[in-house]
């Protein structure tokens, strides 16, 4: 099996290695630190036994007799995503196509929300609270 990160130290410590695409080889969706709900598209067919992380994780729970994990595709994951998360309701493949959304998108109509805290942070005093770490 090709090692996409066979020259990664902590590599040096694992038991066990999943055959797992890379980001190029992959379709699907991600959200990043704005958000940003974007679509990602497969440039390349993955090597040997390399799989979409989404399905490796369907296999692993089929196989220790989880139920709902019988996806065919991201977009189907995406959809139950949707579905089940009041944040993302807006969200599916077609309306992330090109430019992404950025969450809270509550319904099919809504554009988005580019600015999660303009006029306060979701805590009791509308304030921004800090916490050292320890």
């Amino acid at each position: 099996m090709q090692d996409a990160y066979r020259d990664v130290e902590t590599n040096e410590y694992s038991h066990v290695y999943l055959p797992a695409a890379v980001w190029a080889e992959k379709e699907g969706c991600f959200t990043n630190t704005e958000r940003r709900v974007q679509r990602v598209r497969k440039a390349v067919e993955p090597p040997g036994e390399a799989q979409p992380d989404w399905l490796i994780i369907c296999q692993l729970a089929q196989k220790m007799g989880a139920a709902g994990f019988d996806f065919s595709n991201s977009e189907e994951i995406m959809r139950e995503l949707s579905s089940v998360t009041p944040q993302y309701a807006g969200i599916d493949y077609e309306r992330i196509e090109w430019n992404g959304l950025q969450w809270p998108c509550t319904a099919p109509e809504h554009l988005g929300t580019p600015f999660l805290y303009a006029e306060k942070f979701s805590t009791a005093s509308g304030k921004a609270q800090f916490k050292p770490l320890e």
